[in-house]
């Protein structure tokens, strides 16, 4: 078994639930680093589905945590965030016929992604990284 360090404790995980781990802390933080880094998005996705292509979880933690640390450019936001608006389009168009999301600035956009988020429990959406931390960069 691999040693995977979890905050400061270690925990020795069988070879399924760490291929588990990987996919729920790509799922988590994919939007952030769609922003970011087109490149490393289509990168790491490749590997996610085939998950033995990470030499290890921490491989995976480092090339996010790096992409991280770079602003995220106004397209890639923007890029990001009509990615998510498929998860609440049937139930905010349900409500909203003829707004044109489109002409929507992203700060509005990203907005209403977080509330029907939260109003409609769109578990993927919520733990998403970029529900939040995107905001801070537009």
């Amino acid at each position: 078994m691999e040693r995977i360090y979890l905050g400061s404790h270690v925990q020795a995980l069988s070879i399924v639930e760490r291929d588990e781990l990987k996919q729920f802390f790509w799922a988590q933080h994919k939007y952030s680093i769609m922003a970011r880094d087109q490149n490393l998005y289509h990168d790491i996705g490749k590997k996610i589905v085939n998950i033995k292509q990470f030499d290890s979880y921490e491989d995976l933690i480092q090339k996010i945590t790096f992409s991280l640390n770079t602003a995220p450019s106004e397209g890639g936001i923007r890029n990001a965030i009509q990615h998510m608006w498929g998860y609440i389009s049937k139930f905010y168009h349900s409500e909203n016929k003829d707004l044109k999301i489109n002409e929507l600035p992203s700060s509005i956009l990203l907005s209403i992604i977080q509330e029907y988020s939260y109003r409609f429990k769109i578990e993927y959406l919520l733990h998403s990284t970029a529900l939040s931390e995107l905001m801070a960069w537009i």
